[in-house]
């Protein structure tokens, strides 16, 4: 299985059949006036579905911008960056059980989130294909994370309290 390949190197041929997860769409699949559950294919490029939700006013992600991968692997490791992590967010993932070809939904408890780790690390680790995430995002009043030390100091350098866009 292949998402997007950030992190492989490959040193010579591959003799075997290698999958694609290339699944694309972004869609809302619930909102209401402070907040919105939108639903990304596994497919998508994350720091471009990050980029599409600040274009969105939509918040929750801005401090994992610049992460390599795709969407479909974020849960795997419980991505993330600069004091917030995907779990933050995320409210569920749809993925195909290989060895059944079942399609399947895991809740936020049931992916058992931990310091970049998830179920996907450990007991399912080779069983499930994430297919989609669905997020829960803010649509005002964002809690812009400004603790982490690298951003905090920076804004401190800049005489700021808040990130500026």
């Amino acid at each position: 299985m292949l998402g997007g390949g950030s992190n492989m190197l490959l040193t010579g041929p591959i003799d075997a059949l290698v999958i694609h997860v290339n699944l694309k769409g972004i869609s809302i699949e619930n909102e209401n006036q402070d907040y919105i559950h939108l639903c990304c294919m596994a497919g998508e490029n994350w720091h471009d579905f990050v980029l599409h939700c600040i274009d969105n006013n939509y918040g929750g992600l801005e401090n994992m911008s610049l992460i390599p991968g795709n969407v479909g692997t974020a849960p795997i490791q419980n991505i993330g960056a600069y004091g917030v992590e995907l779990k933050d967010v995320f409210l569920k993932c749809d993925a195909i059980e290989i060895a059944t070809f079942k399609e399947v939904s895991f809740t936020h408890q049931e992916c058992n989130f931990g310091y970049r780790n998830s179920i996907f690390k450990t007991t399912h680790k080779g069983k499930y294909v994430i297919t989609r995430v669905t997020f829960k995002l803010t649509k005002n009043n964002h809690k812009i994370q400004t603790q982490y030390g690298a951003i905090n100091e920076h804004l401190s350098m800049n005489n700021s309290d808040k990130p500026h866009y």
